[in-house]
Formats: C-alpha cells, structure tokens, sequence
C-alpha cells in the first residue's frame, strides 16, 4: 500500500526530524503542504526563533536547484482554532491520566489529522523507541507501506490509539538517527539543517543542552548542534537523572530550576493570560512555585555540587562518553 500520493502534508516545526523529512519531499515531483501549530506553551521561549528558523529554511528550499516539489504555502495556526473532535479528546485524556502521559501537542495533532487524514507526523524508531508516544502508538496495528512510511489500520488497534495517532504518517518511524545522519551525507542538505531549531531555553540565542529537545539531541549524538558548555549542561542532566545515587530522587528538578534561573530569569516573570494551553496555567502555577524563597533555598544548597559536576568527568549510563572526544573531560 502506498500512503503517499502525489500530495504530502507536513506537520512541520523547523527541527531536525520535520526539517529533514522536508528536504527528502523536496526532491520529489509532488505538493507540500508543511503545517505549524501554534500551541502558546508558556514555558516556550525559543518559539520565536523556531518561526525564524522556518522562514529562513522556507526560502532557501525554495531557491535551491534540487527542489522538484511545490512548496505550498506554510499554514501556521493556533490550537485553539483547531476543532478537536470528542472521541480524540477523550483517547488523549486517557493517555493523559496514565502515569506515562503525553504532551498537549498530541491532542492538537491528533485532533487536526482528524479532520485532515494523512498528516505526516515525525516520530521515530518504531522497533526501539522507549518513548512514550511510541508505546502507544505500537498499540495500534501499526504497518509500513513500500516506501517506508508508518501507518495504521483501525481494525486490531488499540481504539484509544488509533483515535488519537491513526489518522496521521509516520515516515521515519523506520529509521534510526544514524539513518538520518547516513542519508544526510549522501544527500547534503548542510545550507538547510544548520537552520533547524529545537531549543525551549535559548541562551545568547544558542541551545542551552538542558531543555528536553536539546537533551534528546545529546543522547543522539548530534552534537553539532551544541556549544561545549550546553553539551556538558546537558551530560550532567542525563547524568543526575539516570544515574546518580542521592538522597533526593528530584535532583535533576533541582539542577533545571538551577540553571532556569540562572540563564533564564524571564522564563518565571512570564504572564499567564488564561488562554494559554490546556493544563499550562495549572502547570506554570506548579512551576513558579519551585522558584519561591523557600524551595530556592534548597535548589542553592545544591550549588556548590552542581558546579563541581559541570567541572568533573563523569561517566554515562546508556550513552556514550562524548566529554573526551569533545574534550570537555
């Protein structure tokens, strides 16, 4: 079965994955449609260089000599514009309630698809991904057409799954990175992925490498993205998290507030308006109270600790060792 057509619609964002799905259609006689949903996340603030990524990529795919696609033009639109059907609703508050939840984004994929069937959505890896939107979306009956694109058939899936994840393609969910890092030498695509932008907590306007997008880019090894100092920012997360033995099982909270404070003051001066995502008024409530005096007080006695493992060598469980090939050990 061939799920493509002569028309592939995008869910684009200007990262790496959506960015490097773009430039393969790109080379092919077929429409693009890329799509941008606006989703307002409070704790977001590198969105605005997110849409300056796409601008700038928008144009130079356009401009370049192996472009055979026609590019539509890009719809970015608000979640709240989004008519999110109930059955879609009630298969993402299902998910949601589970201790293994999934990001309110879904709910708006989900919920668009559903009245737009066979947006292209990135999520990868499906034989070895621990993530969960994988682990839900191996609940449906999950199939790969002839080139390689993810889909699902209603029958034999999960209903909550198939609601929420069955109306959309998944074209890299066969591969791994090193497939897109493989296909990205053979196919240079340098002038475009240097744009690509994935960061929440910019700093000076570079990736701060401690930010849940960057700390995925780290454990991929794509470390071109990052300066050495937010490769070691991010080693030391992956470290405090996965690893560390201590008497406080939130130490790695404790390290995020630490350096959102320090590098990113205006992220807890920020207003909540109300019309902001689902539960993101209740969540930056959460939020704003690990940066009281009293829980700061605890986060600063850790100090002294954070600094020396930022400072250390430091092995990891379940990656590799980039501190001396990048000579930050």
């Amino acid at each position: 079965m061939n799920v493509t057509g002569n028309k592939a619609k995008l869910f684009w964002t200007g990262g790496w994955d959506s960015t490097f799905e773009f430039c393969r259609l790109s080379l092919k006689p077929i429409k693009v449609q890329p799509v941008y949903i606006i989703i307002d996340r409070p704790y977001h603030v590198g969105e605005q260089l997110e849409i300056e990524a796409q601008n700038k990529i928008l144009k130079l795919l356009k401009e370049r000599s192996t472009t055979k696609a026609e590019i539509l033009p890009l719809i970015r639109i608000r979640y709240n514009e989004i008519h999110i059907h109930k059955i879609v609703n009630d298969a993402f508050m299902h998910y949601r309630k589970t201790l293994d939840s999934i990001g309110w984004q879904y709910l708006y994929m989900g919920g668009y698809a559903y009245n737009n069937p066979g947006m292209r959505v990135m999520i990868g890896d499906f034989a070895h991904s621990t993530g969960r939107t994988m682990k839900y979306i191996r609940q449906g009956n999950f199939k790969f057409d002839d080139e390689n694109v993810g889909y699902m058939i209603e029958e034999g899936s999960d209903p909550n799954s198939y609601a929420l994840f069955g109306r959309m393609y998944y074209p890299i969910a066969g591969f791994q990175q090193d497939y897109i890092l493989q296909w990205l030498k053979d196919n240079p695509f340098d002038d475009i992925m240097k744009h690509v932008w994935t960061c929440f907590y910019p700093i000076d306007g570079k990736p701060c490498g401690f930010c849940q997008p960057c700390r995925i880019k780290i454990k991929q090894h794509l470390d071109f993205f990052f300066t050495k100092e937010a490769l070691k920012r991010g080693f030391v997360y992956n470290y405090l998290h996965d690893k560390y033995e201590f008497k406080d099982p939130r130490l790695d909270i404790y390290y995020l507030v630490w350096l959102r404070n320090k590098y990113n003051p205006e992220y807890i001066s920020m207003n909540v308006d109300g019309k902001n995502v689902g539960n993101a008024i209740h969540y930056f409530k959460w939020f704003k109270s690990l940066f009281t005096p009293e829980y700061l007080k605890n986060v600063y006695e850790y100090e002294s600790f954070f600094n020396e493992l930022l400072n250390s060598d430091i092995e990891y469980r379940n990656m590799l060792d980039r501190g001396q090939e990048w000579g930050l050990t």
